[in-house]
This record gives C-alpha cells, structure tokens and sequence, in this order.
C-alpha cells in the first residue's frame, strides 16, 4: 500500500516542455492544423464560431509526442497518467521493504485536515491508502478520481510535452494578443494557399455560424480599413516577433534550457517559425512559387534580422509546407500527420523540467471547482485552499500557479486581480464584444450576442466608436455570460497598459478609459501635419550586422503603438500628455494620435505621433 499524502507530497515527474504558438489570419486553417497534428479527423463542420477560437487563444492545448505522433492530454488522459505514477510509486516500496515507508496516512496538522484513509484496490488487489483531506471537496474528488483509475492505467507520463498555443486570427486579438502571453521559441505560421498572395483579404469576425463585416467605411470615408495580404501578415508576425518578444527561456523548477542542437543556453535565441501552407487542394496556380520566392528573400540573413526560417525541404528553394488539412481519416491523413508530426517536433527546442505531481492534482482540482461552479474563474482564497488540501502551501501554491501561467494553462496576475482564470474566456468574451461593437456592423439578430436587452445609448456608442472611450456603464451593458466583475476586468487591462484612465473634468462624472485599439485607422486621404521641422523617425533595425549602413529596417511590431499611445497617457511627470482639441487638423485613430503636451501649468506644444508601416513618426508643433 501506498500513502497519498506521501506521493503527493513527494512523487515528481521528469518532462521536456516544449511551446508552440500558431499565427494565421482568419479562416487560415489554424484550428484544422491543428486537428491535423493530433491526427483528429477533419471538422465535420466548418469551424465558424471566431469567438470560440478566440478564447483558446491564451489557453494552451496540451500534447505529449512519441512515436512521430502527438496526442491531446486532456483531463482523462491526464488521471490516467496520474494514476500510472501512483500505481508505480505503490510498485517500487513494494519492491523496497527495507525502506521506512509508511503506509499510514499523514498526521493532521493545522493546515490540512485528513480523515480516516479508504482502501482501493488496485488491477494486482494491492491496497491504496488515500488518507486525502476531507474540507475540500473537489480535491477529495480529484484524488479519488486518479486511484479509481488505477486498474485503466496504462499510459505513463511521456517524457516530451508540447503546449500548443492557437493565437486566434481576429483583428480584436491581433495587437493585443503580446499582451497576454509570452513569446514562443517555435512558431507555425498558416497561410491559406486558395487565395493570391497579394489579394487583401478582409478580416471579418464570425459568430455562430454568421460573418460579420467591417463597418463598410470609418468616420472619413475609407473602406473595409481591416485588410490585410498573406505576404503582409507573414511580414509583420516576423518582425513583431523578433522584435517586440525576443524568445528568452523560462527557467523553471530544477530546469535547463535544451536547443534543438542538443546544447544547452540560457541565451536568447531566435524564435524560429515554420510556414505551413493550408488548403493545398483548392491552391491558385502557381501561388506556392510564389511563397517560395518571397519566403526564400526573407530568409537571406534572417537570423541578423532577430528571426530564422524554418524550411520544408533542406538546401531547396522549397520553404512553405503545403498540406491539406481537410483530408478525409484514414491512413493518407495518419501519414501526413506523423510527417508533420516529425518535423515540427524535431525543430522545437524544450526546457528540462521536474514538476510535482501535486501542481497536476492541483490543476485538475482547478478545473473541477470551475466547473462544479458554473464558471471559468476562481477567488484566490478557494485556489489556496484548494492548494493546502493538497499538501502546498501558499508559497508552493503560488508557484504551481506561476507555472500554469507560464505554460498557457491558465491566467494569474496576483499584482492585480483576486481571481484566477482557469479559463480565459471572461476576459476574452467582454474584450472582444466591447472591440467588435465598435468596428464591426452587427445586424439585429446578432445584437443578443454582443449586449444585454437593454441598449446602448447613442452618447456611450458614439463614445467608444469615434473617441475610443468607455465607462463602467457600458461594460454592463455587454453580454456577459459569467458576470465577471467589471472592476477587476478594468484593474486587469490598465495593468496589461491595454487601457488608460483620463482625467475627469467634473468630480460628479463617472471614470472614462481610453482603449486605442477601439478606434479606426487613420483615412488614408490625411496628409502630414504642416511642421517646418523634419520629423523625428522611430524605427526598428536588424538586431546584427557587420556594417551599420546596412542595417534593414523591419516593420513597425504589432501592438507597439497601442503601449506606447497609453503610456505617454499614463505620464503625468514632468510632461503630461493630453488630447488635443477636436479640430480636424488634429488625430484621434488607432494609428495616429495628436496630444497637447504640458509641462507642470505650460502648454508647450501640440505632438502628433503616426504609425507608418515601417516606422513610428513624431510631428510636433510648438
């Protein structure tokens, strides 16, 4: 027999953690992608739902890979793993009666409380003993839940994990997705092989099976301004990559960073992407020469540009990866998925990692109180208790939780928020509503999926559509399937520099915050501000090369803009930045802004900062 609290306490598991992030626009072919490398059969319907999607966006899916194939671990696939560890920690103080090994349950102590142990056979008859905690129900559960399946364990914990991040194409998510969760060593970047290369395609956003267009024209007259070419995507998840998230490894329990080489660093390296080429059936002609061309143009000395290619074919012009993601089950789609399998395994370097069992129990209590509580987020006080019910205390709770974070599991953000979210989606939902009410045409019939009954009144609407602003009222007004608490969303994004807070002109007022990302972009008709100075250009080079002349400059990283618009906002010393008036010559877009600038009571001047494709410029009128 074995002691629960003993394994739980004391059993560890050795893996290679590995983390993948997907980039694609809409509609590119992520989520079948990625059906496809877990060897899951086509959808059997076409995926539609972006919000969805969307929300998987920050939550990892968790994969183990042996035999040139991966394989989803989900809650079942984990118990059993759970439970195969238990069963051989059972097995080896058999096998070691010389050892003081207890078979009796732990004391009760004054953190954790345990009743009388039950007894479960094992597939041998050999007893278990629980001796697990009794004030905390949804670990009582879990620990019963891994020695029930002690007689279906089979599997053991495979050495090499992946965590698999779909990072959600829409333009709500885009910009602000760096936000939330950290860069990823390995890349996979789909570019849908049906459409030109340089045909722009519209974003839209899909619910439900409906899609949602653009506002058909913003404020100035210009049309459909959310478009974008795959090769301009391509061009700016590359740069916003090595530019903005410099891969640096984590450094976790007992962990040392291995590269794909095999030689350990604790360096920063480069993140290095894979270009995968989805609906290869329905390809244009000639389109994957084309890919090939470009991609083979942007691999010359990618590496001095802070980046690598990963090609298809080694010392060939073959770069992109065509592949059909639609292809019926069956031996073809087992065969393309090993190959993918293969290939993006072999590429992804990984961190050496030990991780106590408990922070897996610990997950999967997680998981159980969310959903016995009809809802994806937690007070702090349950995960604590949760965590010494399962023999952690608040230090070694606290660090479970850092890692699930860390890993894309969950979000934790102890700096400001009492929750944790075990999934994302509440942040997620409210975010993307309040963006899509602003950017996109919602007919009648989909209103119910964006706002309560009650609407929104034209001043709060215009509010957010024309001046990017909103107040704690119209958060309430939004559909909100969990009640996520308004304050604690506010909190978060002021903190993620995704919001700011402007100052109010009368006491009796309610806060209004300013989100950058809400607004449309600047009409392509507006010509530069009239200035008899040059202005000043930011601009974002190479991170290596022998000459400085010879520096290429990169575009502009995504997001860049919006941090850097809400935290000059955010000064207040010794320079304030402030609106400008509304006159027409002055900026207000997602990419251009126009500030009167303060020094203490001085007005100094007028700033107008606008966002070029491939650099930052800075007008400024005394």
């Amino acid at each position: 027999a074995v002691n629960v609290n003993e394994w739980l306490k004391e059993g560890k598991v050795e893996l290679t953690v590995k983390r993948v992030l997907m980039h694609g626009l809409p509609g590119s072919g992520k989520t079948c992608s990625q059906r496809l490398l877990l060897n899951k059969g086509p959808p059997e319907k076409p995926v539609t739902d972006s919000t969805g999607i969307a929300c998987r966006a920050v939550k990892a899916t968790r994969m183990s890979a042996h035999d040139d194939r991966m394989e989803e671990i989900d809650v079942k696939a984990l118990l059993l793993r759970l439970a195969h560890d238990l069963k051989k920690a059972a097995a080896k103080q058999k096998k070691s009666p010389t050892e003081d090994h207890s078979t009796e349950p732990m004391e009760d102590s004054s953190e954790t409380k345990t009743t009388e142990p039950a007894k479960l056979a094992d597939e041998s008859g050999e007893a278990t003993k629980t001796g697990y905690p009794a004030d905390d129900i949804e670990a009582n559960k879990i620990i019963s839940d891994i020695v029930k399946e002690i007689p279906n364990a089979k599997g053991k914990f495979d050495r090499h994990w992946v965590y698999f991040i779909d990072s959600g194409g829409q333009t709500a998510f885009q910009e602000l997705l760096p936000l939330f969760i950290r860069a990823s060593s390995f890349n996979i970047i789909t570019l849908d092989l049906s459409k030109d290369i340089d045909i722009k395609l519209e974003q839209k956003y899909r619910i439900n099976g409906e899609s949602l267009s653009q506002i058909d024209k913003n404020s100035t007259g210009d049309s459909k301004p959310f478009s974008c070419t795959n090769i301009q995507f391509l061009k700016d998840t590359l740069s916003s990559g090595a530019i903005l998230q410099p891969y640096q490894p984590s450094q976790p329990i007992g962990s040392k960073e291995k590269t794909s080489t095999g030689s350990s660093s604790t360096d920063p390296q480069c993140p290095e992407y894979f270009v995968l080429g989805t609906h290869e059936d329905q390809k244009k002609p000639g389109v994957i020469e084309k890919y090939n061309d470009e991609l083979q143009k942007l691999k010359l000395g990618s590496e001095k540009k802070g980046y690598r290619i990963i090609p298809a074919v080694i010392n060939s012009p073959k770069i992109i990866y065509p592949v059909n993601t639609m292809l019926e089950s069956g031996p073809k789609r087992e065969e393309e998925a090993e190959k993918l399998c293969k290939i993006i395994y072999n590429q992804v370097s990984g961190d050496e990692i030990t991780i106590p069992v408990q922070w897996f129990a610990f997950e999967l209590t997680l998981l159980e109180k969310a959903e016995r509580e009809g809802r994806s987020f937690l007070p702090i006080e349950d995960v604590l208790h949760a965590g010494e019910s399962l023999k952690m205390n608040k230090a070694q709770t606290e660090k479970a939780l850092q890692h699930l974070h860390d890993v894309t599991i969950i979000l934790y953000y102890p700096q400001v928020s009492d929750y944790v979210f075990v999934d994302p989606h509440p942040i997620l939902d409210i975010l993307s509503r309040l963006l899509v009410r602003a950017t996109y045409e919602i007919p009648q019939e989909h209103l119910g999926h964006f706002v309560k009954k009650t609407s929104l009144s034209n001043e709060l609407e215009e509010d957010l559509k024309f001046r990017g602003l909103f107040t704690k009222a119209l958060l309430k007004k939004l559909k909100d399937d969990e009640d996520f608490s308004k304050p604690n969303f506010i909190k978060l994004l002021l903190h993620l520099h995704i919001i700011v807070e402007i100052d109010k002109k009368d006491e009796s007022e309610e806060k209004k915050y300013f989100i950058p990302s809400a607004l449309p972009p600047c009409p392509k008709t507006r010509s530069a501000p009239k200035s008899d100075i040059d202005p000043l250009q930011i601009v974002w080079c190479s991170r290596e090369s022998d000459l400085e002349d010879s520096y290429e400059i990169l575009p502009v990283p995504r997001g860049i803009f919006f941090l850097a618009i809400v935290n000059l906002m955010k000064h207040s010393k010794p320079l304030q930045f402030r609106f400008a008036s509304k006159s027409p010559e002055y900026f207000r877009y997602r990419d251009a802004m126009s500030f009167r600038v303060r020094h203490q009571k001085d007005s100094i001047g007028i700033v107008h900062i606008i966002k070029k494709d491939r650099c930052i410029e800075i007008y400024f009128e005394a």
